[in-house]
């Protein structure tokens, strides 16, 4: 989740909703008895985090490929693009920092 692309558009309600989803992914597969209902409800949640690719394109979200820029030649990276990449990178730091915490490491 860190390095995808869809991270940018993230806040940190989302990073916190993604690892719940999961632990309960984690759970769902363990689960040799699981229902199918467990399985809709983390594909749900994975569509409603944009994990899939219909669920980005019902939302109007086109991801580019590593390398690939939507900037035209000469174009400065904005400084807004770059503090929201800050605020990215802290936000993952502080949910690496809560799992730290609720698995008791």
């Amino acid at each position: 989740m860190r390095e995808s692309g869809q991270a940018f558009y993230y806040q940190p309600s989302d990073r916190m909703a993604a690892w719940f989803l999961a632990e309960q992914m984690s759970r769902v597969l363990a689960d040799p008895e699981a229902k199918a209902s467990s399985y809709d409800s983390v594909m749900r949640g994975m569509e409603q985090l944009l994990c899939t690719e219909r669920s980005r394109r019902s939302a109007h979200v086109e991801l580019a490929p590593p390398g690939a820029s939507s900037r035209l030649p000469g174009e400065s990276t904005s400084s807004a693009g770059e503090q929201r990449a800050a605020e990215v990178a802290r936000g993952v730091a502080h949910l690496d920092e809560a799992r730290r915490r609720l698995s008791g490491s």
